[in-house]
């Protein structure tokens, strides 16, 4: 049996966007809007969908499969009406492990898991090893499955701006980011949270300024997806994947650094967040890192956009011409 601390909103104290770190309210019930597999719980009742809840405590209990080695459940608490308080991202993974990685750029090593945040497995065996897509700046994760949207994993979706409020409280929709704010009609869809042209969301993964690709600022948020002990890699850390040699096959690509240590990626693309513009393919794919802005620093007006890590089947580089940010990409967290 185990249990998560639903005292508090994520694993990092975060005040910066205006939302305590602490829960305060009172704990009513839990609803799993996912388990990827009828075997992830055990159920310890027949109520909450087989969660238990300590309310006084603040504490979530769930029991999974003695059988279970991989598998993950997105899990939210909600108060006396109903309404989401937070969400948690529970995996399971008996596989993982670390891979020290060195930078051409830099010559520092970093740390990095060896598989995509929620995948069942690194290596190419089925679908299980690609994880799941995130918009940059969420801490919750949408299936990989180019017809996702038509499944119970995501059970809404709107062309509309999101904001943090919404997401908390609808943590399986993902948002268009369509703006309203052109003079000439025009509809343009960037950013899924962006309060006009002059402002965004620059602070919701913790890095907000970088000299020379070294993050300056760095600290990690209660937005970020990544387990305890890790975090969505800094921009630095992602130009470690921008290395010596690389090689395709089975849908993958391998990358190889100066020490001839390799660590693997499954060419999954990206999606966008509606069913009709969704993108699907196998030649390559886009990592998020936590910068937001520019790699050459911000722009003189801050866009709705981040720089992404892109690996194709003939090599990998580091792109400031940016994704927007209502797009799901994989995360490779970074070990703290």
């Amino acid at each position: 049996v185990y249990y998560f601390d639903a005292s508090k909103r994520g694993n990092a104290e975060e005040t910066s966007v205006g939302l305590s770190g602490s829960i305060s309210e009172t704990l009513a019930s839990v609803a799993q809007y996912h388990s990827d597999g009828a075997t992830f719980i055990d159920p310890l009742g027949a109520s909450n969908g087989g969660y238990f809840i300590n309310a006084a405590n603040k504490r979530v209990f769930f029991k999974t499969q003695s059988s279970l080695s991989a598998g993950t459940s997105l899990v939210s608490v909600k108060d006396a009406s109903s309404n989401t308080i937070w969400s948690w991202h529970l995996w399971c993974n008996t596989a993982l492990t670390d891979i020290k990685f060195k930078s051409k750029y830099d010559s520092q090593y970093y740390t990095f898991m060896n598989m995509n945040l929620g995948a069942h497995q690194a290596a190419f065996v089925d679908d299980g090893c690609n994880g799941y897509y995130y918009q940059w700046g969420r801490k919750d994760p949408f299936q990989q499955d180019k017809n996702a949207l038509t499944t119970p994993f995501v059970n809404a979706y709107t062309d509309q701006q999101g904001t943090l409020e919404k997401t908390i409280l609808y943590p399986e929709t993902m948002y268009g980011g369509k703006s309203e704010l052109e003079a000439d009609g025009t509809t343009i869809y960037t950013d899924w949270w962006c309060a006009g042209l002059t402002s965004a969301n620059l602070v919701l993964y913790g890095e907000n300024t970088i000299t020379d690709y070294t993050p300056v600022d760095f600290s990690k948020t209660m937005f970020d997806p990544c387990p305890l002990g890790y975090h969505v890699p800094t921009l630095a850390a992602a130009y470690a994947f921008r290395a010596n040699s690389f090689s395709f096959a089975d849908g993958m690509s391998t990358i190889k650094d100066a020490d001839n240590t390799t660590i693997v990626f499954p060419l999954v693309y990206l999606r966008q967040p509606n069913i009709a513009s969704d993108k699907w393919g196998n030649t390559s794919c886009y990592t998020w890192s936590c910068y937001p802005g520019a790699v050459n620093g911000y722009p003189s007006t801050p866009d709705r956009s981040a720089p992404r890590f892109w690996i194709t089947t003939g090599g990998s580089g580091y792109n400031n011409a940016s994704v927007d940010r209502r797009c799901g990409c994989i995360i490779r967290c970074q070990k703290d």
